[in-house]
């Protein structure tokens, strides 16, 4: 009996190796290709091998939906990052009265000499990332 080949691996003019297998999504004619080419055919077959498992295994992720994820991850990570002397300052800049009105000269000049004095000149706290801020605090 013949053994069911799962994929394929195609030999480029380069020399090096393409992987592709079917998308398992019912339905679909999509072929869904390595990220990369592969030097060997045996590395190939490993990719194609690690491809079947994960669909087996139910973990497998469409490479387009994986790349929103990072993408998502990526810009969460970005936005944990932000130092809390630069969120301040963006926060008195946009800062607004009850009004709905930026701050007055007076005010806006007050809320940014205490940013200026107690956040950006302090080494904990200028440069730390905002995230940081809240893992650190006391449970209540």
């Amino acid at each position: 009996m013949a053994r069911k080949v799962f994929g394929r691996i195609e030999k480029l003019p380069s020399g090096r190796y393409r992987a592709r297998h079917p998308n398992p999504t019912p339905g679909s004619a999509e072929r869904i290709p390595a990220p990369s080419t592969f030097s060997t055919k045996g590395a190939a077959q490993t990719w194609l091998n690690t491809r079947q498992d994960a669909i087996a295994g139910g973990t497998w992720v469409h490479p387009d939906d994986a790349a929103v994820a990072r993408q998502a991850t990526q810009a969460e990570d970005a936005r944990k990052a932000v130092a809390f002397g630069v969120y301040a300052e963006k926060w008195v800049a946009t800062r607004t009265n009850s009004t709905g009105e930026p701050l007055r000269p007076c005010s806006y000049s007050s809320a940014s000499s205490t940013v200026t004095k107690g956040v950006l000149r302090s080494p904990i706290l200028g440069q730390r990332p905002l995230i940081s801020l809240w893992r650190s605090r006391p449970p209540r």
